[in-house]
This record gives structure tokens, C-alpha cells and sequence, in this order.
């Protein structure tokens, strides 16, 4: 196989594994696949939720410190 061909194709099982898994494993596996996902996506959201929180707080107290300088 040629060295391009062989990148694409690990790329593209490795990215589809879950589902690979899910499929062999039927609905138990896949069921315990999504519930991983949510979890993964909740944590990314957690993690993510923060910088716009304190970015909103910040730009609440600048806007405050602004109006009282005009």
C-alpha cells in the first residue's frame, strides 16, 4: 500500500472508532458510547463555560468604569 493511502485509511478508522466499537458491541456498546460522549461534551461545555462568564463579568465592570468616566 502506498504511504498516502495508508495515512487515510488510519485516519479514518481511527476517527470512526467509537463507532466500530459501538456496532461490534451492538446497543450496550453503544449506549455506553453516547453516555461517554455526553459526558465528554458536558465537561468540554463545563470547561469552556467559565471564559465566557468571566469574559460578560468583565465586560460588565468595564462598561460600569467607562460610563462613570464620561
Amino acid at each position: 500500500m502506498s504511504g498516502w493511502l495508508e495515512h487515510v485509511l488510519f485516519a479514518f478508522f481511527s476517527g470512526t472508532a467509537p463507532l466500530w466499537i459501538g456496532l461490534a458491541l451492538q446497543w450496550k456498546g453503544t449506549i455506553i458510547l453516547l453516555f461517554i460522549l455526553g459526558i465528554a461534551a458536558t465537561l468540554w461545555f463545563i470547561g469552556r463555560m467559565p471564559r465566557y462568564v468571566l469574559r460578560s463579568i468583565s465586560d460588565l465592570f468595564y462598561e460600569d468604569v467607562l460610563s462613570k468616566l464620561k
